[in-house]
């Protein structure tokens, strides 16, 4: 729900309080409404009406600010996505030519490091926000890095193809770290 939409709905609800409280409240209550309208009664009002504009304005900031920090969140988490993209795309083109060229080598290294280099971000972002769960996911989200690094850099890279060992450890690590983004991105559209 965006900003504007919030205020929208909590406009109309308060609407609908007023009029649901005015109406039972002749009902139920024994209220006698006066002919005449002194100053207290207009500064009274007044001071009201300025009380809830500052309480509105409050709370719309408040809420918006913790969606931005969200929705930032989110999207360093599809960019990391689209990094691992990239770097399973490169490393899946080297398995399907059965050899690895110098440029290769250096292609997979650059996005291998892009994917490093998103990945720190949103560490770094989540930390800022101070959310200690993403943290945790984010460390854990390192850890399943590294094997994958590990698997595609091990071995005898870059002097001899991959086995299909290698690329099937490859494809599981890729998929576990792509879940656990899509995890974390699923977590934080529910807070």
């Amino acid at each position: 729900m965006t900003p504007g939409m919030r205020s929208a709905v909590f406009a109309i609800l308060g609407l609908i309080a007023g009029l649901l409280l005015g109406y039972f409240g002749r009902q139920f209550l024994t209220v006698e409404l006066k002919k005449d309208i002194g100053l207290g009664d207009v500064l009274n009002f007044t001071i009201t009406l300025i009380f809830a504009f500052l309480l509105q304005n409050y709370l719309q900031k408040r809420f918006g600010n913790e969606r931005a920090e969200k929705d930032h969140i989110i999207d360093l988490i599809k960019e990391s996505l689209v990094a691992l993209r990239e770097t399973r795309a490169s490393f899946t083109a080297i398995v399907d030519r059965k050899r690895i060229d110098p440029a290769d080598e250096k292609s997979l290294l650059a996005y291998l490091r892009n994917l490093s280099n998103s990945l720190s971000i949103l560490q770094e972002s989540v930390h800022a926000c101070g959310d200690t769960n993403g943290e945790a996911a984010c460390i854990a989200i390192r850890q399943l890095y590294i094997g994958y690094k590990r698997i595609l850099t091990g071995g005898n890279f870059p002097s001899k193809p991959y086995s299909m060992k290698t690329f099937n450890d490859a494809e599981k690590a890729s998929g576990q770290i792509s879940l656990e983004l899509n995890k974390m991105r699923i977590q934080l559209n529910r807070k």
